[in-house]
């Protein structure tokens, strides 16, 4: 009916499977359009605007890290993308460990994209289905378990496929 659709993995579909755009994501997109940008390529890291931008959203734009220059920060093309590149830097680059720890569960992508890059991949709890929601204890106990300079993968929101956040007062 025109008053439903169906809501999974990927973009919002219509009773014929056709991916329907939200009238606001179409107000969106005629906006940019009518900035006439230019069609210049963004260099190797990105939109140096956008990738200062994004690190002030992430860190406060008055924030030690981002004053004292220790931090770099690299646009991609997508989640996926980013998983990718920061992969193949930390198996590059990351002495401590090539152990990664992912929640359970994860993102289908996630192991192959590790694995891939030459990192071992394990998990630690993170869902809870009786409560439907975070596992506070029982990720805390897995993380204070692993190796020192083990790298623990969080996702900042969205928790992906759960959905699942902890709340503001167990990120501290």
């Amino acid at each position: 009916t025109p008053s439903k659709i169906t809501r999974g993995v990927g973009p919002y579909r219509d009773d014929n499977g056709k991916p329907y755009v939200l009238p606001s994501v179409l107000k969106a997109e005629k906006e940019i359009l009518d900035l006439n940008f230019d069609k210049e390529y963004a260099g190797i890291t990105g939109v140096p605007d956008f990738t200062k931008a994004a690190a002030e959203l992430a860190f406060g734009a008055d924030n030690k890290v981002l004053s004292d220059g220790l931090n770099v920060t690299t646009q991609t093309i997508s989640g996926t993308g980013a998983l990718r590149i920061g992969a193949a830097f930390f198996s590059s680059w990351y002495k401590p460990s090539k152990q990664f720890f992912i929640p359970t569960p994860s993102w289908g992508n996630h192991t192959p994209i590790f694995k891939h890059s030459g990192l071992e991949v394990k998990s630690y709890r993170y869902y809870d289905p009786n409560t439907c929601g975070f596992d506070f204890k029982g990720a805390l106990e897995d993380i204070s378990k692993m190796p020192e300079g083990s790298v623990v993968v969080l996702h900042a929101c969205a928790h992906n496929p759960t959905g699942v956040d902890p709340k503001p007062e167990q990120w501290k």
